[in-house]
């Protein structure tokens, strides 16, 4: 399982050259005058909102080159540790980035990315108990948070009989983000689980054409179980679109008697 992060990095420097004609008289700059670098008063902080910038990005080797040097110049902020241990679990170092994201949460105990980057660990590694039990930390630490909503929900749909809780989870991500389809598709299905089929057709409208939305609540009918409403959606999505290729692949499968007895 993959559960479902754009930003570019730069330093704009300027500088001011200031030309004079033949014979004028130098003036020396004021310190008003001059360019302010609040990177060389802050240094370390600025290397630190690179760093959290490369992670948003994936950019891991380049995020944990800038954290070696920032460890070895004596920098011991907690948030360090978060963006190595996501930097690591990138890169498949799974052991060590939980270690360490272990250890942001308790040195950051207000804020919910560590436990939303803990709640993606431990479902990639099909630890779901544990990934549900993060992700509901991050919920509750961070409740504007539509991505650890997403991922709780998704969770609690997939891997629990808690579909009440998973529509609830995935209905607040998608009024937090509108504009992700993911949520939205993670919605629908949450909805025809619990028997919702017309309003799971209208979710999957807000992200398809009509034959595909019928063409995804068939699909997550069939996902539920409930093949006489599968079979409904899918000839809908044919009625809309007579050369909807999945949508009669579909029906020809549930048409055929399976070879099991």
């Amino acid at each position: 399982m993959n559960l479902a992060c754009r930003v570019a990095v730069g330093i704009a420097v300027s500088s001011i050259i200031c030309s004079t004609a033949i014979g004028a008289k130098r003036l020396k700059p004021q310190r008003s005058d001059m360019a302010e670098m609040p990177w060389l008063d802050d240094k370390d902080g600025m290397r630190l909102d690179i760093v959290g910038k490369l992670v948003e990005m994936k950019m891991s080797d380049q995020a944990l080159s800038i954290i070696s040097d920032l460890r070895n110049d004596g920098v011991t902020k907690p948030v360090l540790d978060l963006y190595q241990g996501r930097a690591l679990q990138f890169q498949g170092m799974n052991a060590e980035a939980e270690r360490l994201l272990v250890t942001a949460r308790k040195r950051m105990p207000g804020d919910a990315r560590p436990e939303a980057a803990l709640c993606i660990l431990y479902a990639d590694a099909e630890n779901f108990e544990q990934a549900v039990v993060s992700c509901d930390r991050a919920t509750h630490i961070d409740k504007r948070d539509a991505v650890s909503w997403n991922n709780y929900g998704y969770l609690l749909l997939f891997t629990t009989e808690r579909h009440e809780d998973a529509l609830e989870a995935l209905q607040n991500a998608v009024d937090l983000d509108s504009t992700e389809p993911r949520y939205r598709n993670n919605l629908g299905h949450a909805q025809v689980a619990l028997g919702e089929h017309d309003q799971a057709l209208r979710t999957f409208m807000s992200t398809n054409t009509r034959a595909d939305a019928a063409y995804d609540t068939g699909a997550a009918s069939e996902r539920w179980g409930k093949t006489g409403q599968a079979v409904e959606y899918y000839e809908r999505a044919t009625q809309l679109q007579p050369n909807h290729t999945m949508a009669h692949d579909a029906l020809k499968r549930l048409s055929t008697p399976s070879e099991e007895n």
